[in-house]
């Protein structure tokens, strides 16, 4: 991850700047976020992201075996106290479509409520700058690797018979025991995590002058419940 977060200076008789294409962009939110951040800075783009990030989660939730959705079910009926019935097989399969379908809507929605509250509170609570575009951008980049985290998780739910696992610092810290730490890093997914910080990044970027870690500690403690 990259903390720097100096703005760019552009020659105003130079060409003007293009935007990377959507691969090229996806690469850069993994390896190099901060070159990406500076370009989606001079020209935020999100509609690629999101549409890729909403069709992630959707073919990750279509990929998941009925029987894990079963179990799903069930885990819900108990936690409701209802009776389990006998064959769920027929709920199973649309829960599994409605799920995937649903993304397609749900991510999109996600992402914008993230970039509007996040740029909310650091524009008006930590006096940044950016636009809404600006986060929108950087916020539908960064999510993607929640999204693309879905399909390396999807072996590990099919063989663990778990279609809400999730990848915490827990899983490498098994004996972190039941206080208030135990729980709550049990309950902290790292891609989510990893994306919370390049949102934060990202802010330090769109502003030009601000200091990336704080940015994105600040980014992180909103994952804390």
């Amino acid at each position: 991850m990259e903390f720097t977060a100096e703005a760019s200076q552009e020659s105003p008789t130079g060409p003007p700047a293009h935007s990377s294409p959507l691969p090229i962009r996806v690469v850069r939110t993994l390896l190099s976020p901060g070159q990406l951040f500076e370009e989606l800075r001079r020209e935020p783009r999100a509609l690629g992201a999101l549409a890729l990030g909403a069709a992630s989660v959707c073919l990750a939730n279509a990929a998941v075996p009925a029987e894990l959705w079963e179990q799903v079910i069930k885990s819900q009926l108990l936690s409701a106290g209802q009776d389990i019935p006998d064959d769920l097989s027929g709920a199973a399969r649309m829960a599994r479509w409605v799920a995937s379908i649903g993304s397609l809507v749900f991510w999109p929605i996600l992402n914008l409520l993230i970039a509007g509250l996040f740029s909310l509170v650091v524009r008006l609570g930590l006096a940044y700058e950016g636009a809404f575009r600006q986060y929108l951008a950087v916020t539908a980049h960064a999510m993607l690797v929640g999204a693309l985290g879905t399909f390396l998780l999807l072996p590990l739910r099919i063989f663990a018979q778990d279609a809400q696992m999730m990848l915490t610092v827990a899983a490498f810290l098994p004996d972190m025991g039941e206080g208030l730490l135990g729980r709550t890093l049990r309950h902290l997914d790292l891609f989510n995590l990893w994306a919370l910080g390049l949102i934060g990044l990202g802010a330090s970027i769109l502003d030009g002058s601000r200091s990336a870690p704080s940015s994105v500690f600040f980014a992180l403690g909103a994952a804390i419940p």
